[in-house]
């Protein structure tokens, strides 16, 4: 379009139309934020038809908590910066300027813009002024704010294609007919038809639907880290727009759960069954999470600067662990940001369980290991948390940059340590669970039910439905595994029954990218992939799992990974077994919506917070159970003499347990 005819189009007179030739549209000049005021800038997105040039105005607004104005936020990927999109800007006092933006909101914009009024928008690339480094950071700072006050978000996945009303029909479909709860896990029928609530129904869906669903997933935007804030911290009103075509977030979510709950049954590709993957991770949330359970969900994510990793996270953990004194601090390298962070969380939980989040690869060499290394994706998938080291503290102590100091007692060392090569095909899946198992259980009398239930639990990381109360009827019960892994085992492969996918897929989850390992003891340990024999298991105070650590010549340990072992990963070594009638289990509450440890007595139904196996042992001097008010889900501990608080339990503190017998050393990691 000539420059005469869209001066034309913009509906201005003559007079302006020839001073803007003149001036040959020159780029947009900010006007500076006020920062004391609290202001942000708004685009007017003003009305027009299909084709008409897009017309914006920005201003300056205060945005306190005593004044909100009323917006959307736009989510959405920024794209290539080749090829950018001029937009107009006019000034208050008539004159037009240029900015130029990225191709993908380029497109975006036509979309967003009404017919018949106005639209209000934050839109991050135009909102802010991209040049200001200053503004910049100031305003990346208070974009959690925007993103939760906006009335609602609207999330730009892209243009629309002939799929995609075929997609947005799947999962309004779904929708209609079953409520799933991704922090239960449970599916609820809402219609007649009980066959959508049933894990085991596979959907009604066609090649040609789940095409659809596959493309739809596909759009870049459910690959970027910020839209974990953006969407997770918005309005239930809040949508997934996509060319002209729009489904509710709300909505969406709840037909992905049950997609991901049943995408393993039917002969569906493995890439469909990626891209929920990815989907997934965005849409389990509610209740508290842990930061080191939102490194794990975003550690395939996208993002230009490494550092984000942790800055883009901070707003997404409960508010009473928020930022952790955290401070986005862009001149820092994301190794010292790395290991600041590191630092901080563990002082305010008192404990290590940020190490789980520690995986040992080719570029640990000249770094500590025990910074994680949150720019380069985790191999494997977090393990769920156990109870090693029990309910402990562990406040590690850093004598140089270098070195981190913890308590703990090595228990075992690894003797045998075996790569376990998934699959996403059930049948190549059984075949390898055969190969493991007769490699490190080569003997008749290794394959006694003790045994071959140890191991059954270490291939599936202790993940089975009576860990939780009530019971989570998708996981495979351990008894069931036992025996259809033992007809694996003894039959030949023409004769295997129906293969269970719910109890192989779950293996293929937690066996992905480790090793499956015998100790020197005997025991049968899934760890990570780069474990070796030699290499030692260890309980650390603190930390809920298990870590394998490999010791230098000069002293130090490496950390390789967090591991499961199931006569290691409740308590035993600290605490001995859980004595009968007991039994560990995770019990859901309604009220916060997450679960928490509990011990079931099995005898009497009843539960308590109280390890039985602690029971006999006095709380140290000083120390008291204090009643607070979410007293159903932890136990808090006082001390009147230092006024100190703390979850932990006082008897499993370094010198309580060392005065009954256990072996509690300091241990250097590097």
């Amino acid at each position: 379009m000539s420059l005469h005819k869209l001066l034309a189009r913009l509906n201005l007179p003559s007079n302006r139309r020839k001073s803007i030739k003149k001036e040959a549209l020159a780029p947009y000049t900010y006007t500076p934020i006020d920062e004391a005021a609290g202001e942000i800038r708004l685009l007017t997105l003003h009305k027009g038809k299909p084709g008409d040039p897009i017309k914006i105005t920005l201003l300056n607004t205060p945005f306190t908590v005593d004044n909100v104005p009323a917006f959307e936020a736009v989510s959405y990927t920024w794209g290539s910066p080749e090829n950018p999109v001029d937009v107009f800007i006019t000034h208050s006092r008539g004159t037009v300027r240029t900015l130029s933006v990225t191709k993908n909101l380029g497109e975006a914009l036509p979309y967003l813009r009404y017919r018949d009024r106005d639209r209000v928008l934050w839109i991050d690339a135009i909102c802010v002024n991209q040049q200001d480094l200053e503004e910049r950071n100031q305003q990346v700072q208070r974009m959690a704010e925007i993103y939760s006050k906006a009335v609602r978000v609207v999330a730009w996945l892209g243009p629309s294609t002939e799929y995609t009303p075929v997609a947005i029909r799947c999962f309004k479909t779904i929708t209609s007919n079953v409520k799933g709860n991704w922090e239960s896990h449970t599916l609820v029928a809402v219609s007649g038809d009980g066959s959508w609530a049933d894990p085991t129904f596979p959907l009604p869906f066609n090649d040609e639907e789940y095409l659809a669903v596959t493309e739809f997933l596909s759009s870049k935007w459910f690959e970027r880290l910020w839209i974990y804030q953006e969407i997770r911290l918005s309005s239930a009103d809040s949508i997934l727009l996509c060319g002209q075509y729009n489904i509710q977030w709300e909505s969406f979510r709840n037909a992905l759960h049950t997609l991901y709950r049943k995408v393993h049954l039917g002969n569906i590709p493995s890439n469909p069954r990626d891209l929920m993957e990815i989907a997934s991770h965005l849409c389990d949330y509610g209740g508290e999470i842990s930061i080191q359970a939102l490194l794990d969900q975003t550690k395939n994510c996208k993002c230009s600067d490494p550092r984000d990793r942790i800055f883009a996270l901070l707003s997404l953990v409960p508010k009473s662990r928020r930022r952790f004194g955290i401070t986005p601090d862009y001149t820092k390298s994301p190794g010292d940001v790395y290991a600041d962070a590191f630092k901080r969380i563990a002082a305010h939980s008192m404990s290590i369980r940020i190490l789980l989040t520690a995986e040992m690869d080719e570029s640990t060499e000249n770094r500590s290991t025990w910074v994680p290394d949150w720019s380069r994706p985790k191999v494997s998938f977090m393990l769920p948390q156990h109870y090693a080291a029990g309910n402990s503290r562990n406040m590690p102590q850093f004598p140089s940059k270098r070195v981190m100091q913890v308590e703990g007692t090595i228990v075992d060392s690894i003797s045998l340590a075996e790569p376990f090569q998934a699959s996403n095909n059930t049948r190549t899946m059984a075949q390898e669970v055969k190969r493991i198992i007769l490699l490190l259980m080569p003997t008749t009398s290794e394959m006694e039910d003790s045994s071959l239930r140890s191991m059954c639990r270490a291939l599936c990381a202790g993940e089975f439905s009576d860990r939780y109360a009530p019971p989570r009827e998708t996981l495979p019960d351990i008894p069931q595994t036992v025996q259809h892994i033992r007809e694996i085992i003894v039959a030949h492969e023409d004769a295997w029954p129906y293969l269970k996918t719910n109890i192989l897929s779950k293996i293929e989850w937690y066996a992905k990218e480790r090793c499956v390992c015998k100790t020197s003891k005997g025991r049968a340990v899934l760890a990570p992939k780069t474990t070796r024999p030699g290499d030692v298991v260890t309980v650390l105070l603190g930390c809920p799992n298990l870590m394998v650590l490999r010791s230098t010549q000069d002293g130090p340990f490496k950390v390789v990974g967090e591991a499961y072992c199931d006569e290691l990963s409740y308590g035993e070594v600290l605490m001995g077994p859980v004595p009968e009638p007991f039994k560990i289990v995770l019990r859901w509450d309604e009220n916060d919506q997450c679960y928490d440890r509990a011990f079931l007595n099995l005898e009497t139904g009843s539960f308590q917070l109280e390890d039985p196996r602690l029971s006999q042992f006095p709380l140290p001097l000083g120390w008291r159970k204090e009643r607070h008010r979410r007293e159903e889900r932890y136990q808090w501990f006082v001390n009147d003499i230092t006024g100190e608080g703390a979850r932990g339990d006082p008897r499993l503190t370094t010198e309580a347990l060392r005065e009954r017998g256990v072996d509690i050393h300091t241990l250097n990691l590097v």
